[in-house]
């Protein structure tokens, strides 16, 4: 809920999502009293005791699974700057049954993708199995990525702190 320029960093995203995608889902565990004024679905994770961001995307493939969706897309609540092509980048990598994972000069960015609807059932099972690392998991399936690096700045910068929201909103006034 930070403000950035005037707009919660979540409006920000939901802003850029919703000129590429038909429908947004809100994962949290916060309670939806939280994000009442969005209007838009919210869901805490599909598994109890918090398992980190897995259990969130599991959240995200089982919604979209509930209206025959064969794909999600992922992102942290926290990147101001997703760029307005993110979806058709994404998409313009994709393999069949293969994850697609976006990259910013040799970075790997694990939660900013597009998740096979088709792997909820394996990530199910391999989160209560105990896995809890994205990056982790990922090695152990099929993925690509996508390269944002012409991007001049990382695209996926995420805000953690009071001086990097200082910093995004130097940046968003100087364009």
């Amino acid at each position: 809920m930070a403000r950035l320029a005037g707009a919660s960093l979540l409006d920000r995203i939901i802003f850029t999502l919703s000129e590429q995608t038909d429908a947004i889902l809100i994962n949290s565990n916060s309670g939806t009293h939280l994000f009442s004024y969005t209007g838009l679905p919210v869901r805490p994770d599909v598994i109890a005791d918090r398992p980190g961001p897995l259990a969130g995307i599991l959240t995200g493939m089982l919604w979209a699974r509930e209206f025959a969706g064969t794909w999600v897309l992922t992102v942290p609540s926290d990147t101001p700057f997703l760029p307005s092509d993110l979806v058709k980048r994404l998409i313009s990598a994709h393999e069949p049954n293969k994850v697609v994972i976006a990259t910013h000069n040799g970075r790997l960015h694990p939660v900013i993708g597009l998740w096979p609807t088709t792997l909820a059932d394996r990530l199910r099972i391999d989160i209560e199995g105990g896995a809890r690392r994205v990056c982790t998991w990922l090695d152990s399936i099929a993925f690509t990525t996508a390269s944002f690096s012409t991007c001049d700045i990382d695209p996926f910068w995420n805000v953690n702190t009071p001086s990097d929201l200082e910093f995004a909103n130097a940046r968003v006034q100087q364009h």
